[in-house]
């Protein structure tokens, strides 16, 4: 922690067995909580793709627009009005559909963001950054 904003690094080699990979992620979030950036880690034999999830309520509208440079975001618009972008590097964006289980025995469908890239054989690397009313991600690098 520095100044009110933290760094949060982990690590897990649940997929080591299967897929000879170790995963990492670092989290930065800033001091008044509206700059959220992570950078997920792939180390291994390559050959598959590294698959990042973000799962939304569903009272979340997501939508895929262009924003400066002709680099592509998702933009959230939440219920009460706030707006906030995702942007990434290093993988293809897109929106799926999930399921949110936050309500006992009513599932309800959902979205979810979805960062795609191949694993290359030594290290593959997705930044991604979450920001209130807009932001760019060159800043976030």
């Amino acid at each position: 922690e520095a100044e009110g904003a933290a760094w949060i690094e982990v690590d897990h080699d649940g997929y080591g067995p299967r897929f000879s990979t170790l995963c990492r992620r670092r989290l930065y979030i800033d001091a008044l909580g509206e700059d959220l950036r992570g950078e997920d880690v792939c180390e291994g034999r390559g050959g598959s793709h590294l698959v990042v999830r973000f799962h939304l309520h569903p009272r979340v509208d997501a939508r895929i627009e262009n924003v400066a440079g002709g680099e592509t975001a998702v933009r959230l618009a939440l219920p009460g009005g706030a707006v906030y972008r995702f942007f990434s590097v290093g993988g293809s964006l897109a929106i799926d559909d999930s399921v949110y289980l936050g309500r006992a025995d009513i599932p309800e469908r959902a979205r979810q963001i979805v960062l795609t890239t191949p694993c290359a054989a030594s290290l593959t690397r997705i930044k991604w950054a979450l920001r209130q009313n807009g932001g760019e991600m060159a800043s976030a690098e």
